[in-house]
Order: C-alpha cells, then sequence, then structure tokens
C-alpha cells in the first residue's frame, strides 16, 4: 500500500503575521551576500502586509 504525499507551494508571507517577525525575516536576508534575496523578501513583507 503507498501512501499518497501531498505538497503545497511554501510562501514566506503566509508566515510574516508580525512586525517583530517582519524585522527578524528582512534581518536574515540582509545576511546574504546576494542582494536578490532582500529584494525578494522585501516583495514577501509586502505580500503579507498586502494579501491580494
Amino acid at each position: 500500500m503507498t501512501k499518497k504525499i501531498i505538497v503545497t507551494r511554501f510562501d514566506a508571507a503566509d508566515y510574516l503575521d508580525s512586525e517583530e517577525m517582519i524585522a527578524e525575516y528582512l534581518a536574515a536576508a540582509l545576511e546574504d551576500d546576494n542582494p536578490d534575496v532582500f529584494l525578494s523578501a522585501l516583495g514577501d513583507v509586502d505580500k503579507a502586509r498586502n494579501p491580494h
């Protein structure tokens, strides 16, 4: 018998539910040498604050 695994798309914006969480998320993104990581994080924050 095989078990069916259900996979859903991860969206960081779903977990950015407080200003403290957003600040920690952005701080972690700033630690990466790739500036695109921070830009992507800003997009996640925007989506969390302004759900479409």
